[in-house]
């Protein structure tokens, strides 16, 4: 069955419920169209892993080529997952600046698909270019806002991805312990899901290991205790390594041989060190490691120098120098230097002339490239600064009417019943009222879905029209609404209500189409009619939602109130 199929029986079976005939005929099709929604939400799912795949194992332009093909084909809908996927690829290559506007059209894209989770999708990647662009305290900006968005949602996935990124920023930025500390309770959670976590938990794993090499390099404490930790940190690396090589996860295995080799370094035992590298280089020459093979080289080759294999050396430096392919001026300027060095052992003094002179440019390069990123860095930064409210914006407002959306007025109600909670006076007391337009679904029917955008725009307006600076209108959902009324007397509430009613009813809908006479019910609670202990988010809901629902039983077209 497709979609549109279902849709269109969906509507059918609706309308003839809603004008008398039996609901359960539209009960009993709910399963059969969640179960095609969900269908097409978990293709576009696969096809935004396939992409991610791709990427991972170092085909950046398949990734690409295949993510363009999928969005050709992508309905609206889906388009935030790709185009998420996309800006991962692009942050990959290094195309910063242009991954960060796709990401953002990702966030728009999930904005207007009216989906919190795929909006959660694209602020990861968001804040995992911003990470790359080590802009560290807006990425940890993003990641809590999707974290919440999980918590919200129940997707304990989301969560997950969202505090392994918090925890990469918080570890760069120095935040060491509230990095470790999160990293092991979702190992914890992870951990416990055998069935679940799949690569997250390693992966998380990685990371921690990560993390705790940062806080010991940052470390103060004397040569000998940090040799010992970094011996400790080195076994650690190890072990894991060994582990994702019983477990086939050779990408993985290949990361922490690289970081093992990087902690060697440290240890000053040239023959461990050189049995380390030996070991490694293989397994990161087989995964196409292209940059950890370099640099993993070069310091292979340091070490077979201090050892005085100075033919061996030389052939190690070289080969770094011609992986790098003049890319990489930080070790491209270490490597000659060494290789100079090497040639003077070797008693060739025009070649350690000439690969001075190398690690001279290499220098200078190194010194206008940052020179450059600097520079780019500031002029994204503007970018960054331009686009934070943007980002703000698309996380808060409802894509069709410009008014809060329900992730926002959840938020804005929690935050108002503990203040009123906490605060005794009468300016902390508020009001909540929620707005159903009366047999909606049949505007839709008669005169389509662009018309009935074009009422519950109009509608959003009246209802937005006179309101205060610290009220809030929401739309919650197709033509559910809500007002949190600020500081508003419980005496007054109800002439507020019944004068919005008003206006709905003598509003000129026949300006939009001929057909519409529109009215709208209310029902609404305000906290002083509600005991202290029972002014939750919850209770207030549901004491709204109650008194709507009397409005719709006692004829519509007026509301219903407390006092």
């Amino acid at each position: 069955m497709r979609v549109n199929d279902v849709a269109a029986r969906e509507n059918h079976l609706y309308e003839r419920s809603a004008t008398g005939a039996p609901a359960q005929h539209y009960d009993a099709l709910r399963p059969v169209v969640t179960k095609v929604h969900r269908n097409e939400q978990n293709m576009v799912a696969d096809w935004a892993r396939e992409v991610i795949a791709l990427q991972s194992a170092g085909k950046i332009t398949e990734a690409l080529a295949l993510v363009e093909a999928r969005l050709a084909v992508c309905a609206d809908d889906g388009r935030a997952a790709l185009l998420a996927a996309k800006a991962v690829v692009l942050a990959a290559r290094g195309d910063l600046r242009d991954a960060l506007s796709v990401a953002t059209a990702a966030r728009e894209a999930a904005r207007l698909a009216d989906s919190q989770p795929a909006m959660a999708d694209a602020g990861l990647s968001l804040a995992f270019v911003l990470q790359m662009l080590e802009e560290h305290r807006r990425a940890i900006d993003i990641a809590s806002e999707c974290d919440q968005i999980g918590r919200e949602y129940g997707d304990e996935s989301l969560r997950f991805r969202a505090q392994r990124l918090l925890a990469n920023s918080y570890s760069v930025i120095g935040r060491h312990e509230q990095a470790i500390s999160m990293l092991r309770a979702v190992i914890e959670h992870l951990a416990a899901d055998a069935e679940g976590s799949g690569l997250q938990l390693y992966w998380a794993r990685l990371n921690l290991l990560r993390a705790e090499d940062r806080q010991l390099q940052a470390s103060t404490s004397e040569q000998h205790v940090r040799r010992l930790a970094f011996r400790s940190l080195y076994e650690r690396w190890h072990s894991f390594a060994d582990e994702m090589s019983a477990l086939q996860l050779v990408r993985l295995q290949a990361i922490a041989l690289a970081k093992a080799c990087h902690v060697v370094s440290e240890l000053g035992d040239d023959q461990f060190a050189l049995a380390s590298h030996e070991a490694s280089l293989p397994l990161l020459y087989s995964v196409g490691l292209r940059s950890n093979c370099a640099e993993t080289e070069y310091q292979y080759g340091v070490v077979l120098s201090r050892l005085g294999r100075f033919g061996e050396a030389r052939d190690a430096l070289q080969r770094s120098i011609a992986l790098l392919d003049g890319h990489g001026p930080r070790i491209l300027a270490l490597a000659w230097d060494a290789l100079s060095t090497v040639f003077e052992a070797l008693d060739l003094p025009y070649d350690a002339l000439s690969s001075l002179k190398q690690a001279r440019h290499f220098e200078r390069q190194l010194r206008d490239g940052e020179a450059l990123v600097a520079a780019t860095l500031a002029e994204q930064r503007v970018l960054i600064d331009r686009l934070s409210d943007e980002w703000s914006r698309l996380a808060s407002e409802d894509p069709l009417t410009g008014v809060a959306n329900r992730r926002a007025f959840d938020r804005q109600l929690a935050a108002m019943a503990d203040a009123v909670n906490g605060d005794s006076r009468a300016g902390a007391a508020f009001a909540l009222a929620f707005f159903d337009l009366d047999r909606f679904k049949l505007v839709n029917d008669a005169a389509g879905h662009g018309v009935g955008d074009t009422v519950l725009k109009r509608f959003a307006a009246i209802l937005s029209s006179g309101r205060r600076g610290n009220d809030m209108v929401a739309r919650l959902g197709g033509d559910e609404f809500a007002i949190l009324f600020a500081g508003v007397r419980a005496g007054n509430l109800g002439g507020i209500l019944d004068s919005l009613v008003t206006s709905v009813h003598s509003e000129n809908w026949a300006a939009i189409d001929s057909s519409l006479r529109l009215t709208v019910s209310a029902g609404a609670v305000h906290t002083d009619e509600i005991s202290a202990s029972q002014r939750t988010p919850t209770s207030l809901l549901r004491v709204a939602d109650e008194r709507l629902y009397e409005a719709k039983r006692n004829g519509r077209n007026r509301a219903v109130v407390g006092f």
